[in-house]
């Protein structure tokens, strides 16, 4: 089971995920997600960082509200994005659909409309196709 709690900051909702995804949590998840995205003025940033045993199958709701987020014109921000489940997003090539910090207190240190990429530390695995380019060299 998921809980999401909000905290607001000066330019970002932060909806922290508790818990450990099933798959039955799916379509009430992004349900609620619609809803929140729907009625904030904020861009959200999605603090994963409290959830446990991220599956392959809760990439689609997050790529959903990427998509929900980019047509309201607001920004989708991952934070505190677990190793293993940013390697998922990096094989699968949708990694680079979203924008990813290190952490809440990282993000509050960049303005919306810079690039979160920047802050990201949390690079532990190489990219595939720089490794590939490096094979090829």
């Amino acid at each position: 089971m998921i809980e999401t709690t909000k905290k607001e900051t000066e330019n970002y909702l932060v909806l922290q995920l508790n818990g450990e995804p099933d798959f039955n949590d799916i379509e009430p998840l992004v349900q609620e997600w619609i809803q929140i995205a729907s009625d904030t003025q904020h861009h959200i940033a999605l603090d994963l960082g409290n959830l446990n045993n991220i599956p392959n199958f809760f990439s689609a709701p997050i790529v959903q509200l990427n998509n929900l987020m980019t047509s309201l014109g607001k920004k989708l921000i991952l934070i505190n994005v677990q190793s293993n489940f940013k390697f998922i997003l990096k094989v699968a090539k949708i990694d680079q659909l979203f924008e990813f910090a290190a952490s809440i207190d990282a993000l509050k240190k960049v303005a919306p409309t810079q690039n979160a990429n920047v802050i990201d530390d949390t690079n532990e695995f190489p990219v595939i196709s720089d490794v590939m380019q490096k094979d090829n060299s």
